[in-house]
């Protein structure tokens, strides 16, 4: 229940939060995507939030203007500064993070809300350039409150 709060609040602060991604008035939004099962989104906006407890959380949603739903993928890394380069272990969120983890976890809101974990093992790569980071994740297996468990993997970054 406590994972799932904070799943909640992470939504939350992830969609007062958002800045849309500067497409450069090129008309293509900006940001990558990612596959929540076999169900791909793109990227419509992205924040980057530096909490008190010495983490910086990147937050990538997914916006339907139309029908209202929404998909974040959420990745926490321990400091308060842009992550180092390099390749990470995907854990569960809710753990205290090492310098070479990364806390993963997601949301689907279409009627209801699904929030996601980590079951299983994996890595992301980071790459950094001009303070603005790149995530490749590879796919992980997730648990899913509620739901049936499924794969999630990303190709997110900041622009």
């Amino acid at each position: 229940m406590k994972q799932i709060s904070i799943l909640i609040a992470c939504l939350a602060l992830a969609i007062g939060s958002c800045k849309k991604s500067d497409d450069g008035g090129s008309g293509k939004i900006a940001g990558g995507s990612f596959t929540i099962g076999s169900q791909s989104y793109d990227v419509t906006s992205s924040a980057r939030v530096t909490t008190g407890s010495n983490v910086i959380m990147y937050t990538f949603t997914s916006f339907n203007s139309s029908t209202f739903a929404n998909s974040t993928v959420n990745f926490y890394f321990a400091g308060n500064t842009t992550p180092a380069a390099g390749t990470y272990n995907v854990v569960n969120v809710a753990g205290p993070l090492a310098a070479n983890q990364v806390g993963f976890s997601a949301s689907q809101y279409v009627s209801s809300l699904i929030s996601y974990l980590p079951s299983g093992s994996g890595t992301a790569s980071v790459t950094v350039d001009n303070d603005k980071i790149t995530i490749h994740m590879n796919t992980i297996n997730v648990s899913a409150d509620p739901g049936s468990p499924t794969t999630i993997s990303a190709a997110v970054g900041e622009k």
